[in-house]
């Protein structure tokens, strides 16, 4: 399996077990930046679904 596939089933594994636990509506995506800089930006419910979609393709 080629390294892009493994990180990908390694985020939706994540995602998945998060969502379940929590039920989530809307999350915050936290980025850290090259320059060491961190932001948090608000995810909704149908944006977290498609992103859990994507990971599936990728995997």
């Amino acid at each position: 399996m080629i390294p892009t596939a493994e990180a990908a089933r390694a985020s939706l594994r994540d995602l998945a077990g998060f969502r379940a636990s929590h039920g989530l509506r809307q999350a915050c995506l936290s980025l850290d930046m090259e320059d060491g800089q961190r932001a948090s930006v608000p995810i909704p419910a149908a944006v977290l679904e498609l992103l859990q979609g994507i990971l599936v393709q990728m995997a």
